[in-house]
Formats: C-alpha cells, sequence, structure tokens
C-alpha cells in the first residue's frame, strides 16, 4: 500500500514538471506539494501559489528556450551524452529500461523517452507494480546520474521558487527511494 501512495506522489511530481495547466496550477495541486514539503522538512510560503501565467512564462524560461543563457533542459540526453543533444545516449538508456519492465515507447510521442516526466511516471509505475529490480537499476543505472546534474542547471538560472521546490521535492523522494531500493540492498 505504502508502494502505492509513493507511486502517486511521484506521479504528482511528474505532473508538475509538465507545462503549466489548469491541473497543476490549481490551489489543490499547491496544497499538495505544501503537504508534501511539509512532511520532508521542505517548507513553502502558506502564499505559495503562482499564477499559471506566471509559470508558464517561467517553464519557457527555464526549459526551452532562455535568450541570455543555456536551459535546464527537462531530458537525460543533454546530462549524459557528452554532445548536449536531445535524443542520444539518454533516450536510448530510458527506451531500454521501458522496455525491460515491459513498457512500449514509440519515438513518435510528442515528448522523448528521457523527458524528465516521463522517466517520472516510469518510476511511479515501477513503484505500483513494485518492481523493485527494474526500479533500482533505473535509478542507479540511469536517472541518478543526470537529475543531480539537471537540479544544479535549473538552481543556477535561480528559477521560480515552485519550480525549485518541486526539484527540492522530487531529490528528497528520489533519495529516500535510493535508501530503500539501491541501498538496503547492497
Amino acid at each position: 500500500m505504502a508502494d502505492q501512495i509513493l507511486s502517486k506522489v511521484i506521479e504528482l511530481l511528474a505532473n508538475g514538471f509538465l507545462y503549466p495547466n489548469e491541473i497543476n496550477c490549481s490551489s489543490d495541486f499547491f496544497n499538495a506539494l505544501r503537504e508534501l514539503g511539509s512532511l520532508l522538512g521542505i517548507e513553502l510560503s502558506p502564499s505559495f501559489e503562482p499564477s499559471i501565467e506566471i509559470l508558464k512564462e517561467e517553464y519557457t524560461r527555464l526549459f526551452v528556450n532562455n535568450p541570455n543563457e543555456p536551459c535546464a533542459h527537462p531530458y537525460s540526453s543533454v546530462y549524459l551524452d557528452s554532445s548536449g543533444l536531445l535524443r542520444q545516449r539518454g533516450e536510448e538508456e530510458a527506451t531500454k529500461f521501458y522496455e525491460m519492465a515491459g513498457l512500449e515507447y514509440s519515438r513518435n510521442q510528442k515528448e522523448s523517452s528521457d523527458f524528465l516526466p516521463t522517466e517520472l511516471f516510469f518510476i511511479s509505475e515501477l513503484l505500483y507494480r513494485e518492481n523493485f529490480s527494474t526500479l533500482s537499476s533505473f535509478l542507479e543505472n540511469h536517472f541518478l546520474k543526470w537529475f543531480p546534474l539537471f537540479k544544479n542547471r535549473l538552481e543556477s538560472l535561480k528559477p521560480n521558487p515552485y519550480y525549485k521546490i518541486l526539484a527540492d521535492i522530487t531529490e528528497a523522494l528520489i533519495n529516500l527511494l535510493k535508501k530503500e531500493v539501491i541501498d538496503e540492498k547492497a
């Protein structure tokens, strides 16, 4: 049961990293983040509710197109391949893990398989299925190799607190998962 709850929490975070919409910019979503942050010792201001317009602008600046400096692209390929290009090693690795878990990912999807929300949805699915072996391998051999680099890049851009807190909560939960599925088996 705890793994299914954690699965839903990771799914919530995946939704938070999608382009701002009515769901991930709702009061209910912000309240869920506030409660989650509080449980993890990450405090959010009681008035933490940025507008969807602010978050759309910030999402574009941070993840899509920043005329002043490089973006914090939310794709593992950018961080795992020395070329820094999309649809390279990170995408290939992610796709292999999806296939290992019996999931199919088409290159015709809107986003590549190494898109941060897609990888978080995958982690959520592995938790839901209680596939700890694949989860351990995915975290150790893929996700934990690039997410800290992404988070550092994001923080260097001085993001809106929403994205900073979203990244902090994601990091905290992934580190808890790491302790459970990787460190305990060692």
